[in-house]
């Protein structure tokens, strides 16, 4: 059995992956926005390899470059599959390029739970970053990729993103949503790309550039695969495309969740293989329902969380606590199936326990108890599930 403990030292996480009789270490550290700086371009500047920059909600009116490093810059969503903070968490500016990966940038370097407006979002020259959970919306450009434009070999892997209402305006142009040429392959999974000026992606329009493709998978396409121009390239069509209406909220006033009845729900993939690559692993954390939503927005995170009586679960389970960040008190849910000891501790990054919240036999259900941190400082806390054989942690994070 594997037992992962996060410690964190100042802003130095350390992440131990225990085995029996050995141990491995990774270390990186965490640069929040706006603590330690004003910007996020600040916090990629001071940024080394491997770590997380983590912004707080807000609108931030900068241009971004990664720098050439394989770095995280994340809003709070990568901590609580909470959509607000995607759409609560802005990076704005009317100057070309929004952000930038121009140098070697791998699939390491990740732009996780924005809204992106900008001119001319994303730009990839010669990388090929991730790119997940991003609403990129209502941008313009003059006549290449307003949403998206990869150049030279780039080759960005696109998951669970929202591309709507960006605009080309110069009278010829060439894919409103994505732009895609010299030997670029960017990847597309679990999307949507609807209403941006048309065609909404286009592959290649100048002769010299090498040809390069495009692969779309569990994706709502507005007007399908013939609807992608091809000048010089391919289009890998794989499962799980559909064009239809997505039924977003409030197109109008820019709200770009999914209604009710939406044909986005639950038509993604938690897996993905392409390859022998692993291109798309999500556990049931990370989504709602059968399966993940087409799209940025997954669900919306309910306001009170209750246990459900009389109802027996089929599996264990540990719930993200809620809500999450939180202050002073947030609750934890959980499923037993079958009576059992239960001991569900609370620790901080040294390791240490700051709490013990049950220890006793359990009666089969849903279960929920508060944790009330008023004691605690500021920071990530781990709690710890364990339940027979059955062992779950998750992170939390107070902030006071």
């Amino acid at each position: 059995m594997i037992m992962k403990i996060i410690i964190r030292m100042n802003i130095k996480i350390l992440i131990f992956f225990v085995f029996i009789g050995s141990a491995q270490v990774a270390s990186s550290d965490t640069i929040l926005i706006p603590e330690h700086y004003s910007t996020i371009s600040e916090g990629i500047a001071a940024a080394s390899e491997g770590d997380t920059v983590l912004v707080s909600p807000g609108t931030y009116n900068e241009q971004i470059d990664f720098m050439g490093k394989n770095i995280t810059v994340a809003s709070l969503y990568m901590m609580t599959h909470n959509p607000t903070y995607i759409k609560e968490t802005i990076i704005t500016h009317t100057n070309f390029i929004l952000v930038g990966f121009s140098g070697g940038e791998t699939r390491s370097a990740t732009l996780n739970g924005f809204t992106l407006n900008g001119h001319v979002a994303i730009f990839c020259n010669n990388s090929s970053p991730t790119l997940k959970n991003l609403n990129i919306s209502d941008g313009r450009a003059n006549f290449l990729g307003a949403g998206l434009l990869c150049e030279d070999s780039s080759n960005p892997l696109i998951i669970n993103c929202t591309f709507t209402n960006n605009e080309l305006v110069e009278p010829t142009v060439h894919g409103g949503a994505i732009f895609a040429e010299g030997n670029s392959h960017p990847v597309l999974v679990n999307s949507i790309v609807w209403n941006n000026t048309h065609p909404q992606i286009s592959l290649g329009y100048r002769d010299l550039r090498e040809p390069g493709s495009i692969t779309i998978a569990y994706s709502n396409i507005e007007g399908g695969e013939h609807a992608i121009e091809i000048n010089d390239g391919s289009i890998y069509w794989l499962d799980g495309n559909i064009d239809a209406d997505p039924l977003f909220k409030d197109p109008q006033s820019q709200i770009y969740t999914l209604q009710d009845g939406s044909p986005c729900i639950d038509s993604g993939t938690a897996s993905l293989i392409m390859d022998n690559d692993t291109l798309v692993a999500l556990d049931t954390t990370q989504y709602r329902g059968t399966s993940p939503n087409m799209g940025a927005f997954q669900y919306e995170i309910p306001t009170n969380v209750k246990d459900q009586v009389g109802q027996v679960p089929d599996l264990y389970m540990l719930f993200q606590n809620y809500p999450n960040p939180f202050n002073p008190s947030t609750s934890i849910r959980y499923n037993i199936p079958e009576r059992n000891h239960v001991l569900l501790t609370v620790y901080n990054t040294l390791g240490q326990e700051v709490a013990k919240l049950i220890d006793q036999e359990i009666e089969p259900g849903t279960h929920e108890i508060t944790f009330d941190a008023s004691h605690l400082p500021s920071g990530v806390y781990i709690y710890r599930l364990q339940a027979g054989e059955y062992v779950e942690s998750r992170k939390l994070l107070l902030l006071k």
